[in-house]
């Protein structure tokens, strides 16, 4: 049986949905298999998540040491890492590679360099499963693939329990909670204005999410939550535990994602099963989880006027909230468990023994 490798150079952390997923699935894996083992983890990896140089030199140092005719599962994310391998490969160690793609870049960035290397890579791919079909129409629209089989393997849903006697709002407050990393494209200046717009004074928001003071957008965000006036309505929580995520998720009364662009929206399916509504862009990926009205919220991407009507018409409206509440979690029940994405990874990865 050939070895696996996953390449998770942050294992055990998952500062993003993209890397829980990879680690998620490492893991059954590891129940299942003997011969699977863990790429790209050392001091070493600090650097390259750094510098675009130690990229390449680091994804060609994993790969050297990675044995011949192994099998090995990459993100599209690991594109500047493992493009050079993954052309030598060809010439010389005989991978065989997992491409699992979650988001393209070239939605990010209009870098010709960026989106061509990219495109190689996914090109060049032994196997490519997308996450979504948002992710899957991508592929085909940038022509990324012409394959015709490409698998949609959405990410799972822990097992949450929510008793729908939780108590929310006991202090009065109307809570928003936003679960994102602190970037550009996902939108969390939207929700800064849109509160300063707000008819309900008692509204606050709570964004969870890795902070580092060196992120010049985070800094954006603070001086405008400071020149807004709004420092005792918007928190930034920096990176929580599990634990504290769940009390969180518990606490809010209603879940934002302002996002401008996603492959899939891991976030809105945890909030729907904890009976969040979402109130969401209209985004494809949205689209994919939330009917607009009856089980959450969409509104245009990056129209403060629009968010700012959908989150007084919920505040307003109790009996409406109800109701989507119970849609949502009800919804959330279709979505799979972690068990049944990594099962049919796993399926897929038999097919080729």
């Amino acid at each position: 049986m050939k070895s696996i490798y996953f390449y998770l150079p942050e294992y055990p952390n998952s500062p993003t949905g993209g890397l829980k997923y990879h680690n998620i699935v490492f893991e059954y894996f590891k129940q299942k298999c003997q011969n699977v083992y863990l790429a790209g983890t050392g001091k070493f990896s600090e650097y390259s998540s750094k510098n675009k140089f130690f990229k390449i030199l680091f994804g060609l140092y994993c790969s050297v040491k990675i044995p011949k005719n192994s099998v090995i599962f990459l993100s599209n994310a690991a594109f500047l890492h493992f493009a050079l391998p993954l052309f030598l490969n060809r010439i010389y160690k005989n991978h065989y590679y997992f491409m699992i793609v979650h988001h393209l870049s070239v939605n990010e960035t209009d870098d010709f360099l960026r989106r061509n290397v990219e495109k190689f890579f996914v090109k060049n791919a032994n196997k490519i499963i997308a996450i979504s079909e948002t992710t899957k129409k991508d592929l085909y629209a940038n022509e990324f693939t012409t394959e015709n089989d490409i698998p949609i393997i959405p990410p799972g849903l822990d097992n949450i329990k929510y008793d729908f006697t939780d108590k929310r709002s006991l202090d009065g407050k109307f809570r928003l909670l936003a679960v994102s990393t602190i970037e550009e494209r996902k939108g969390l200046i939207y929700c800064i204005q849109a509160l300063k717009e707000l008819e309900n004074s008692s509204i606050e928001l709570d964004i969870i999410g890795e902070i580092s003071e060196d992120n010049l957008y985070y800094q954006m965000l603070q001086k405008k939550i400071r020149d807004l006036g709004l420092e005792r309505k918007i928190f930034f929580r920096g990176r929580v535990s599990k634990a504290e995520l769940e009390n969180y998720f518990r606490n809010a009364e209603a879940f934002i994602f302002p996002t401008l662009w996603e492959g899939y929206g891991m976030v809105i399916a945890e909030a729907m099963a904890y009976a969040l509504p979402v109130i969401a862009s209209g985004i494809p990926a949205s689209k994919e989880l939330i009917i607009d009205g009856t089980d959450g919220l969409l509104f245009e991407p990056g129209n403060i006027k629009d968010l700012v009507s959908k989150i007084n018409f919920l505040t307003k409206d109790r009996t409406k909230y109800k109701k989507i509440s119970v849609n949502a979690y009800l919804k959330s029940k279709t979505f799979p468990t972690w068990e049944q994405t990594s099962e049919k990874l796993f399926d897929i990865y038999k097919s080729i023994e």
